[in-house]
């Protein structure tokens, strides 16, 4: 027997969802946010590697905050902490913002080994406030 559970905002009242079952994604808001997480970044890539990739796809001065989330341990050779694979990015427009994630999805770092490939989506926090 199946029975209605409470639908979360923005699911259609009366549809049915089974105990247990995931639900659906929700679509991306008409409205494309400008605040982005970047995600999969090989954690030997610098602050200024990744600031050079995304000037690189086009995007050098349209943005206006870009962070790196750093390691705790310090990787020897270098000296360098590593990051922890994801940071954030603010652009100045929505246009701005949609047009970067859609251009570093799959992106690859030049010069690492790493098989991680970038993506981007709409941070959970927007702004830099």
């Amino acid at each position: 027997m199946q029975r209605l559970l409470p639908q979360p905002a923005g699911r259609p009242a009366g549809q049915v969802v089974h105990p247990g079952s995931v639900p659906e994604p929700q679509e991306l808001p008409q409205v494309f946010l400008k605040t982005l997480i970047l995600r999969n970044i090989p954690c030997r890539i610098s602050l200024r590697q990744l600031e050079h990739a995304v000037d690189g796809l086009g995007f050098a001065h349209r943005y206006d905050f870009l962070y790196l989330v750093e390691g705790v341990t310090k990787i020897e050779a270098s000296g360098s902490a590593p990051n922890r694979g994801y940071g954030f990015i603010n652009f100045h427009t929505a246009a701005d913002a949609r047009a970067f994630a859609e251009a570093f999805e799959g992106y690859r770092f030049e010069g690492s080994n790493s098989h991680k490939r970038g993506a981007a989506e709409p941070a959970r926090v927007q702004g830099m406030e």
